[in-house]
């Protein structure tokens, strides 16, 4: 399309062929710049890998401290969508959970943190803050039954945990505070 264009040019102009200006040192400037662009890529992944080298153990360790203190098992999630006739207006979804206290040191009247739905590697796509009211003793469960979420069909978390199956998904729970039954209490994290 472009060689027609100029053609008509040319033809109009009374001139030959329009054709762009050739630059004898422009295989030299292309090598220049192909070397510039890999010393550039080769500076910027030494950066990357010094800010990943930095930034993992600080991040692995709150990580650690506040997922070692519960471990979590969902089950049964189901999607319940909303029923005008019956006087339901909302579509929910709901799911079973066992929360087992691995990491406690003495017993915890209510624990507080954040559940995350993750995908098989370990990513999250979905949380959820999460409460538990009902006494645990350390290496004992907690269940809880027919949690959930009012379902949000424009949100592409919300999409994202309706649609995926439990077999592809992963659990994390973040425990943010313990209050124990002697009274006292401990924060994990920020």
């Amino acid at each position: 399309m472009l060689k027609s264009i100029s053609l008509v040019v040319a033809a109009v102009l009374g001139a030959s062929t329009l054709t762009p200006p050739q630059d004898a040192n422009l295989p030299k400037r292309v090598q220049e710049l192909e070397q510039w662009k890999a010393t550039a890529d080769a500076r910027i992944q030494t950066l990357e890998g010094m800010l990943k080298a930095e930034g993992k153990p600080a991040v692995a360790a709150a990580s650690n401290a506040a997922g070692s203190v519960l471990t979590v098992v969902v089950s049964n999630k189901r999607f319940d969508p909303s029923n005008a006739r019956s006087g339901k207006y909302e579509d929910n979804i709901w799911w079973d959970a066992e929360y087992t206290a691995t990491g406690l040191s003495k017993p915890a009247r209510s624990i507080k943190g954040v559940l995350m739905f993750c995908d098989l590697f370990g990513d999250p796509r979905f949380q959820v803050r999460v409460t538990i009211d009902d006494p645990i003793k350390p290496n004992a469960k907690a269940n809880a039954q027919g949690v959930g979420i009012e379902y949000n069909q424009f949100l592409d978390t919300h999409k994202w945990l309706r649609s995926t199956e439990l077999s592809n998904m992963t659990f994390k729970f973040e425990v943010e505070t313990v209050l124990y039954e002697d009274g006292t209490s401990e924060r994990f994290g920020s």
